[in-house]
């Protein structure tokens, strides 16, 4: 799969409080799910990867760009939800 540069815009301040970004470190590498399509990753490749590779928290300034690798596994913070009642917006380019 040929690599895809995403960059996402923060708004706002994205905090532990109102639900970052989890970014999986060296998850682009894996290739057991590079061909599933979205939402192929199992809770068995979750709980492997998560034993040596732990998610980290996106947490960002208001106005600041986060550069990632589009094979890179990102979800909505699970450890860290969101504890605001409206949306946010993340300009993605």
């Amino acid at each position: 799969m040929p690599s895809n540069l995403v960059i996402n815009f923060s708004t706002e301040a994205i905090e532990e409080h109102n639900g970052p970004t989890e970014l999986w470190p060296g998850s682009h590498l894996e290739t057991a799910c590079a061909t599933g399509g979205v939402g192929s990753i199992s809770d068995e490749m979750l709980r492997r990867r998560n034993r040596y590779a732990p998610p980290v928290l996106n947490c960002l300034p208001k106005g600041a760009a986060s550069f990632r690798d589009l094979r890179l596994w990102v979800s909505t913070a699970t450890v860290c939800p969101s504890h605001i009642a409206r949306g946010r917006l993340t300009p993605t380019v």
